[in-house]
C-alpha cells in the first residue's frame, strides 16, 4: 500500500483505511499531518467518511428489515 501519491496527497486506500480506524499506527501521524496543511485531502476524506457513514446506516435499516421481515415470516411446512 502507497501511503502518499507522487503527487504528494494522501492515497484514497489510506484515506479509506484511517476513516476505518484501520491505518497502521505508524502512518497515522504523517497522514494526520498532512491532512492539517491539505484541504484536497480534507475534503476527499469527508466524502469517504460520508460514504462510510451512509453505507453503515443502509446496512443497519437492512439488518433491521431483515429481522422483521423474519419474524413476520412463517415458513411452509
Amino acid at each position: 500500500m502507497r501511503l502518499f501519491l507522487n503527487s504528494g496527497h494522501v492515497s484514497e486506500e489510506s484515506l479509506e483505511l484511517h476513516v476505518l480506524g484501520d491505518l497502521l499506527e505508524s502512518h497515522a501521524p504523517d497522514v494526520d499531518r498532512h491532512l492539517q496543511g491539505c484541504p484536497r485531502c480534507r475534503m476527499k476524506l469527508a466524502e469517504i467518511s460520508e460514504f462510510v457513514r451512509r453505507f453503515r446506516l443502509f446496512a443497519k435499516q437492512l439488518r433491521l428489515s431483515d429481522s422483521s421481515l423474519s419474524a413476520h415470516t412463517t415458513c411452509p411446512r
